[in-house]
């Protein structure tokens, strides 16, 4: 009988641990997440920063291409709330071109009435 039980629990430990995904908690200091091969193509981006227009909150973000080439870049904005629950339906991701030895800004403005944070995430 011991053994049932601790197979049970055994078990539904391993499902638990299954059906979490892992995230990466929001906090001022990790508002950008770039992959590396952003980097490695010559992209650097200012953190995103948060304004109020026209009753909306809006992250604005720098990028800038160091390259003598223009670089294809992938990007999407993640909003949370003030507790650092990510809020559905995701912004739809977008790509950007920036032309060489250049710099292009990116806003986004949130579609929740409840966001209070943000992360822009960028990849090739």
């Amino acid at each position: 009988m011991k053994r049932a039980c601790l197979l049970a629990l055994c078990s539904l430990m391993v499902l638990a641990g299954c059906s979490s995904r892992p995230e990466i908690p929001v906090s001022d200091r990790q508002t950008l997440v770039m992959e590396t091969s952003v980097m490695a193509a010559g992209v650097m981006a200012e953190k995103p920063e948060l304004s109020s227009q026209s009753g909306k909150l809006v992250a604005t973000s720098t990028l800038y291409n160091e390259k003598d080439v223009p670089v294809t870049l992938n990007y999407q904005f993640y909003w949370y709330e003030e507790s650092g629950l990510e809020l559905h339906p995701l912004d739809k991701s977008a790509t950007i071109i920036i032309p060489a030895h250049s710099r292009i800004v990116l806003n986004a403005a949130s579609p929740f009435l409840g966001a209070s944070q943000v992360r822009l995430y960028l990849w090739l």
